[in-house]
């Protein structure tokens, strides 16, 4: 991962904010998908799936997957931030528009 130096404190709070909010929104991610994938399985609790059905049980849980890595990168990221001051080369969203944001 290629690091930034550190930034003035206002804007290290927009980039702990924008952090914190992508990280928010990784959880959710990984939460819908889990719920997609809890849903494609209930249909088929008790039954061998057809082909349709497996294929969607596979798609589910490769998103699932997907999210899950990334809500982990996101929380890393807000870790390595937080603990050292590292500034990801990419930022979440949120910070190509910092005047987006809104810090309280």
């Amino acid at each position: 991962m290629q690091e930034r130096k550190r930034e003035p404190e206002s804007t290290e709070r927009e980039i702990h904010v924008a952090l914190l909010q992508d990280s928010i929104g990784k959880i959710a991610k990984v939460s819908e998908s889990f719920k997609a994938l809890q849903d494609a399985m209930r249909q088929f609790s008790s039954a061998v799936p057809h082909t349709r059905g497996i294929d969607r049980i596979k798609i589910a849980s490769s998103e699932l997957f997907i999210a899950h890595a990334e809500m982990l990168q996101a929380h890393q990221s807000l870790k390595d931030f937080e603990i050292r001051g590292t500034v990801p080369a990419t930022l979440p969203a949120a910070m190509t528009g910092a005047a987006e944001l809104r810090i309280s």
